[in-house]
């Protein structure tokens, strides 16, 4: 990534596999990864039947504007196009996996994923 060339499938599986088995020790934890496609959240929801998904949804230009004004992190803007066609919206049949505006301020994006786990109890 770090060159400009996205990660494969293949690529992202050992590293998935190793945050799905996190999960087997029983403790909390919020991971913070692009699970872009269906499978991907599958994996990572294989050893637990209590994860959540958040996907925050952003346009673009958005996208392309908060990346680029990110210093020194080794993912560029040049990858957004490759992630935004790899990226599977959740369908209705994974009720764990929600979807939130990311456009929102950061304070009204916490609070919404807050509101939402607080249902789910």
């Amino acid at each position: 990534m770090a060159n400009g060339i996205p990660l494969t499938d293949e690529d992202r599986e050992g590293w998935l596999r190793h945050l799905s088995e996190m999960a087997l020790d029983g403790k909390k934890r919020i991971i913070a990864c692009s699970s872009l496609k269906r499978k991907y959240r599958n994996l990572l929801a294989s050893n637990s039947l209590s994860v959540v998904f958040f996907m925050l949804i952003l346009s673009e230009e958005e996208l392309m504007k908060r990346v680029e004004k990110r210093k020194d992190h080794f993912a560029k803007a040049n990858l957004i196009p490759s992630q935004l066609a790899a990226l599977e919206l959740p369908g209705n049949d994974e009720p764990n996996a929600i979807v939130i505006d990311g456009n929102e301020t950061p304070e009204n994006v916490a609070d919404k994923i807050v509101e939402k786990l607080n249902l789910m109890n």
